[in-house]
This record gives structure tokens, C-alpha cells and sequence, in this order.
């Protein structure tokens, strides 16, 4: 059976049977990108977990309506609950980092400002253009639930009992390594500077709070190369990233 198109809606009933309007943005992309005419189905989602086949009932200008057919059950969320601390880089680099963090799986995308970062705490319009974005990437990519986008006021301190906290700097331990020996872990959190990285008294200051210092090898990554490729690494280590899928 072919992948049905997925849209979006914040609140799913619980019921098959149930009609459901669009917002517009959503609507528009149903009449104008995907196309799809009065019969047709579709998958809709609320980023909770949430997912179920509807079929579109009504198709009218600016206001398309979904009835709801039957629930979907697709196990495509990692086990792993992966959260990512980034230290602030330019907008464009930040919007790259949290659409392909999404992608791979990660649970939640905390921006903080660090000693390097160019830019300060981000304001709610730009708060707001990353969740989009990242609802967007689930979209695409299969995920039920939206991960959380909430800025940090720099790193936590002692993590959370049952949580393995790495911070990444050039000189750590390969990271792949450092995941030797864990095993159901319920939560992972991993740090990633800026583009100049983090300074030596923020890594030494982490530490001693009980972050690990892992690297990711000989070469230099970008800031939101490194992002991305410390996720996957964790994600495919402690979670389900490169594994079978059924």
C-alpha cells in the first residue's frame, strides 16, 4: 500500500466518523500542492503521537474538511529520548539544525546562548519559525509527535537521575565509544557549541557537573554538521536509527 500524504491538525477526536476543518495553511496545501479531490484519503497528525487515515470530505476554497476513517499505528518514534542543547548559531545554520534534528529523531531542541554564540536569546517569532519548521520536517519524514523547541537558559546542571549528559569538544573521547556499555537509557542530552565552539571554562564547568566530553573525530565539523552527526551516532548507538524497520 502506497504512503498516504500526511497533513496536520493540534486536535484530533478520538473517533472514526469525526469531521475535522483545516486551518488555512494546511487547506491550501491539500487544494494546491497536494492536489487531492473530495474521496481521496489522507493521513492527519497531531504531533502528540497521534495519526489517523481521513478522507476529504469537503474541498472548497479556503476550507477543506476531513472525515476520519480509521486510527494509524505506525511505530516510527526512536526509544531513545534524545535532547539536544545547541549553542546559538546564525539563523540560517539554526534553521538547518533543527529541520534535519527532526528528521533523524530527536525528542527535543533546547537553543541557549553560550560565550561564543553571535546571537542572544532568540525572541518568540523565531521560536516560532523553528517549531514550524521542525513541524514541518515531521511531516516528511514520518514522525507522530513534534519535537519540543524551548530555549535554555545555557546548560543544565547535574542531569537528571537516569540521563547520560555528553558535551562536544575536539579533544573528547570518540563519542561512538563513549556509548560502549549503555543500555536503557531512558534519555540522552548532547551539547553542541556554536560555530567557535565552547571555551574552556564552560566545558571544565559542565564537567564537574557531571557532563561527559566526547568529540567526533580528526577532521572539523561545522557547527550544524556536528549537530546532526552527534544525533545520528547516538540515535543509531542507543536508539533505532539504521535499524531494521519491520
Amino acid at each position: 500500500m502506497s504512503r498516504l500524504w500526511r497533513v496536520h491538525h493540534a486536535q484530533l477526536p478520538a473517533v472514526a466518523g469525526a469531521s475535522i476543518d483545516l486551518d488555512t495553511k494546511q487547506s491550501h496545501h491539500v487544494r494546491r500542492v497536494l492536489r487531492l479531490r473530495v474521496g481521496e484519503a489522507v493521513a492527519v497528525f497531531d504531533g502528540k503521537g497521534n495519526e489517523w487515515r481521513a478522507v476529504v470530505s469537503c474541498n472548497a476554497t479556503g476550507r477543506v474538511t476531513l472525515t476520519l476513517d480509521a486510527p494509524l499505528e505506525a511505530d516510527v518514534e526512536a526509544p531513545l529520548e534524545l535532547e539536544l542543547f545547541q549553542g546559538l548559531c546564525k539563523s540560517d545554520r539554526m534553521d538547518w539544525i533543527v529541520q534535519k534534528a527532526t528528521e533523524v529523531g530527536v525528542a527535543a531542541i533546547h537553543p541557549f546562548a553560550c560565550r561564543r554564540s553571535d546571537a542572544r536569546r532568540p525572541r518568540e517569532q523565531r521560536l516560532e519559525r523553528w517549531r514550524r519548521i521542525a513541524l514541518e520536517a515531521c511531516k516528511q519524514c514520518g514522525r507522530s509527535r513534534t519535537p519540543v523547541v524551548e530555549p535554555s537558559d545555557g546548560l543544565p546542571g547535574v542531569p537528571q537521575e537516569g540521563t547520560v549528559a555528553f558535551v562536544l569538544e575536539p579533544e573528547g573521547a570518540p563519542l561512538a565509544e563513549c556509548c560502549a556499555g549503555l543500555t536503557g537509557l531512558p534519555r540522552v542530552w548532547i551539547a553542541v557549541g556554536p560555530e567557535s565552539g565552547f571555551e574552556e571554562e564552560e566545558l571544565r564547568a559542565w564537567a564537574l557537573a557531571g557532563w561527559r566530553r566526547a568529540g567526533l573525530g580528526p577532521r572539523t565539523l561545522r557547527a550544524e554538521t556536528a549537530a546532526v552527526v552527534a544525533a545520528a551516532i547516538l540515535l543509531h548507538r542507543l536508539g533505532d536509527l539504521g535499524r531494521a524497520t519491520g
